[in-house]
């Protein structure tokens, strides 16, 4: 990479030197910045149908750095029109500067419908600065870094729009900025296409892993054997010597957390809130809270968690399965996940297994009895149908099989996702250096 010849002290301590005849400069100084704020906010009722009001964009419309529409609210007329200053059009930049995703930005394009933000958002108009130099920029490390040293305390993360407006950013001669734009959407144009061509793998991956489940835990191992109808639509015929029954057959304990969660405590017995504690078959203890002994000894007066017994997300999110191993003891947990406990007639392993296979997912969510929010009751649970081989040595088979099925396909997924993982540092990296002038990509 060229460097450029001349470098000045920036005055900036976390940009260092720039390139001489750069400026640093305020973000205030080449932009606009309006935000929904006071009276101007809207309830639930403000939201409408659509063709009864404008779109309301929210974090959920930035992926990636991108505009997407995939997701729409509309806000009436009313809401929209007493507020111009946010309604949105073409080459405005939006920036979201509260919640859990605060630096999310993105350029809006083709924007062919009204449109307008909700309060979460700011979007950067009438721009004295190359809009897309700018939108590098924000994307990069340098004003990322500015941005979350500004966010306030508290369980909503937020910054301010003076904060945001009183934030460096680096200034080239619109000829530079324009070259260095160029440089940037062919090189990150690239990157991007690897990144993609890596996801599409793992999603290939992913299809794979699951219709290696759905085949063995509903037709087993052995493609020769005589069938017969399961009784159920969904997975159709299953092996002659295989059994349909329910779950209430199959279970010694089912359970759900507590309903009315204790007081929580800094040290203590380690508690599951819900589906975030419960990913990719895993518990995750990273980020749980914690409770009194005395509170654990009087939740658990009805039942103890054992090792391989089996953790399910049963509200919100839907589905999520993990084991119990005997190092993860004692714990305890909310409402929203549910304990299975498999009797000997099944392997708790197999039933794991069952558990993520595409038929009992699908059941799951079609007896979903929320609307706002899923959830899914305990005897609703007790009655889904499974199928399973009635000797134990198959079961086994089955499990030793997806086991090493399962294994094979996450390694490659972790190895792709490291890739990815690169590549997008990388983009970081490169957008970063050329914004700063650390590399030089533009022509005398």
């Amino acid at each position: 990479m060229k460097q450029y010849s001349q470098m000045k002290e920036s005055g900036i301590e976390s940009i260092g030197k720039i390139p001489e005849g750069w400026e640093s400069r305020k973000l205030r100084t080449v932009c606009n910045m309006f935000g929904r704020i006071g009276y101007r906010g809207y309830t639930i009722n403000d939201i409408v149908e659509e063709g009864e009001g404008a779109i309301t964009l929210s974090p959920s419309n930035i992926i990636d750095d991108k505009f997407d529409l995939n997701k729409k609210i509309y806000l009436s007329w009313m809401k929209y029109e007493e507020s111009p200053e946010i309604q949105i059009f073409d080459n405005d930049i939006l920036l979201v500067k509260t919640g859990s995703t605060v630096g999310k930005v993105c350029m809006i394009t083709n924007a062919t419908e009204k449109m307008t933000i909700n309060p979460q958002l700011v979007v950067l108009k009438s721009l004295k600065i190359n809009s897309n130099f700018l939108l590098f920029f924000m994307v990069s490390n340098v004003f990322k870094d500015q941005l979350y040293a500004s966010i306030a305390g508290g369980s909503t993360p937020t910054t301010s729009q003076g904060e945001i407006l009183s934030h460096h950013i680096l200034f080239p001669s619109p000829k530079e900025q324009k070259q260095i734009v160029s440089y940037l959407d062919k090189k990150t144009a690239k990157i991007d296409d690897e990144i993609t061509k890596n996801q599409n793998l793992i999603k290939l991956l992913q299809e794979k892993r699951q219709s290696e489940i759905n085949h063995a835990v509903t037709k087993g191992l052995d493609d020769s054997v005589e069938m017969k109808d399961s009784g159920i639509e969904w997975i159709g015929k299953i092996p002659e010597e295989w059994v349909n029954t329910k779950l209430k057959f199959i279970l010694s304990l089912l359970k759900d957390g507590s309903h009315n969660p204790p007081p929580r405590v800094d040290d203590g017995i380690k508690f599951l809130s819900g589906a975030t504690d419960i990913k990719n078959s895993k518990i995750l203890f990273d980020k749980c809270s914690f409770i009194s002994k005395d509170d654990y000894v009087e939740l658990h007066k009805r039942y103890q968690l054992k090792d391989k017994d089996i953790l399910l997300t049963i509200v919100a999110t839907l589905g999520n399965v993990a084991i119990v191993e005997q190092k993860d003891l004692p714990f305890s947990m909310q409402r929203s996940i549910a304990v299975l406990r498999s009797k000997s007639i099944i392997s708790h392993k197999f039933l794991f297994y069952f558990l993520h296979s595409k038929y009992f997912q699908e059941n799951l969510i079609s007896k979903n009895h929320g609307s706002v929010k899923p959830g899914i009751y305990l005897g609703e649970l007790n009655n889904i149908s499974l199928v399973y081989p009635q000797n134990i040595s198959e079961q086994k088979q089955i499990v030793s099989y997806l086991d090493e099925k399962t294994t094979k396909i996450d390694s490659l997924i972790s190895k792709i996702q490291l890739q990815i993982s690169n590549l997008q540092d990388f983009r970081e990296s490169l957008i970063s250096s050329a914004v700063t002038g650390k590399i030089k990509v533009a022509q005398a």
